[in-house]
């Protein structure tokens, strides 16, 4: 899946559209969430600082009294520091790691002595110093995914209306503005309504289209799902075609990680209200693990 900044897209795996392929969509997309020591339900603070700035790990006894400081304390663990193009990472003094800007070096994890790991991130799109921390233990309070039913009313088909890529601006939770390519728009007929969704990409520019993101919310919005909308990802392994036909399947329709955590960075505006209960997908969870 794309990297945190916009950590919500999450591709699927299971093929078909029956009861039981659902029961294994969910199990697939939602294994490292309950099994990662750094899944974003055991996640209990960010922080974040820009060039020039240093961020500070002063560890306790206590995970979550565990925390980055942007003041530079008499002593600590670790720190960041912000050099623009790359960001150093030390502990105890030491220089254990540079993160730059490019595939598979924007990310360092380091296990603390107390059991939480610090996680420390060069931003990509906003080119931010990021820093997180995890309790491995956490994710004992979960009290578990809530979904609806199964809703075989909610499989429908679409149809794609393909434009050249163009970049959309929007905001995310966290006040950052980054872009996402709209690729074209998808209408369909669900619960005697007809609607369209503009029909997104976050891939990078140049690789081929495997799928695109229709980001909505409706009138279930802030009762029984997230405030903020929800997300289908539809697979097009053979890429994008004019009048294509997609078959959606909003059993599939998902929570932004925002519904758990406040640490992630879940769009602000992307998202276009269906003025109909979609009672499918998932459901906000019965209570957050860190509000």
């Amino acid at each position: 899946m794309p990297f945190l900044l916009l950590f919500f897209t999450v591709f699927s795996l299971a093929k078909g559209n029956t009861k039981n392929d659902w029961e294994l969509w969910k199990k697939e997309n939602y294994e490292r969430a309950l099994t990662s020591p750094t899944s974003f339900l055991n996640a209990y603070s960010l922080s974040q600082t820009e060039k020039g700035n240093s961020l500070y790990l002063v560890i306790d006894n206590s995970r979550h009294n565990t925390k980055w400081v942007t003041a530079k304390p008499k002593k600590f663990y670790m720190d960041a520091e912000h050099l623009g193009e790359k960001i150093r990472v030390k502990k105890q003094g030491k220089t254990i790691g540079y993160l730059f800007d490019q595939p598979n070096k924007r990310r360092k994890k380091v296990e603390l002595p107390n059991g939480a790991i610090a996680e420390i991130v060069y931003g990509k799109r906003s080119q931010k110093l990021w820093t997180y921390l995890y309790d491995p233990e956490q994710i004992k309070q979960f009290t578990g995914f809530r979904f609806y039913e199964f809703n075989p009313q909610a499989i429908v088909k679409g149809s794609l209306k393909v434009h050249p890529p163009r970049f959309v601006s929007y905001k995310t939770v966290q006040g950052d503005a980054t872009q996402v390519n709209q690729v074209g728009n998808v209408s369909f007929h669900l619960m005697g309504q007809d609607f369209y969704l503009p029909a997104y990409n976050w891939q990078k520019k140049g690789e081929k289209i495997t799928y695109v993101a229709l980001v909505f919310s409706d009138n279930t919005a802030g009762l029984e799902t997230y405030p903020g909308g929800r997300e289908l990802v539809v697979d097009t392994p053979a890429g994008l075609h004019q009048n294509q036909e997609l078959t959606l399947d909003f059993n599939r329709a998902m929570n932004f990680f925002c519904a758990h955590s406040p640490f992630w960075h879940c769009p602000v505006g992307l998202q276009k209200k269906l003025e109909v209960k979609v009672n499918a997908g998932e459901m906000l969870p019965e209570r957050k693990i860190v509000n």
